[in-house]
């Protein structure tokens, strides 16, 4: 028994044991986050943190179904989104969004150092990055 409740949050934060429900496939290590499994499969047995890497683009994943689905939305060779103004067609939904703003003369995607407005996301995420060179937050 404990005098306070503090007293006994005090003693579960001391004595309590993490739960290590995650566990190292290759050996006996458990952990109780899988980032941490993640690291120690790196630092203890070499495997790549993202082994699955796309052999279009530099981007990797740490899953397979990670990079089966990136290469459907970005390297589909299915051009599956139409443009409602001129009929052209896209292989991913950012794409279609961006070009229909051009269309329409709009420009929702704003630079939160500058405030400049940009049609497609990813022009917006480009510019950002160059802005916070010059302007960290």
């Amino acid at each position: 028994m404990f005098r306070t409740e503090e007293d006994f949050r005090i003693h579960t934060q001391v004595c309590q044991q993490p739960v290590l429900s995650y566990c190292c496939s290759m050996c006996f290590y458990r952990a109780d986050q899988q980032e941490r499994i993640d690291n120690h499969l790196h630092d203890a047995h070499q495997i790549p943190l993202h082994q699955f890497v796309c052999k279009v683009c530099p981007s990797s994943f740490r899953k397979r179904i990670g990079l089966k689905k990136h290469m459907e939305v970005k390297h589909s060779k299915t051009a599956r989104f139409q443009c409602p103004f001129c009929g052209k067609f896209m292989y991913n939904k950012n794409d279609l969004d961006g070009h229909v703003n051009q269309h329409k003369g709009v420009k929702p995607h704003c630079c939160s150092y500058c405030g400049k407005a940009f049609c497609y996301k990813s022009s917006m995420g480009s510019h950002e990055k160059l802005c916070a060179l010059q302007w960290p937050k």
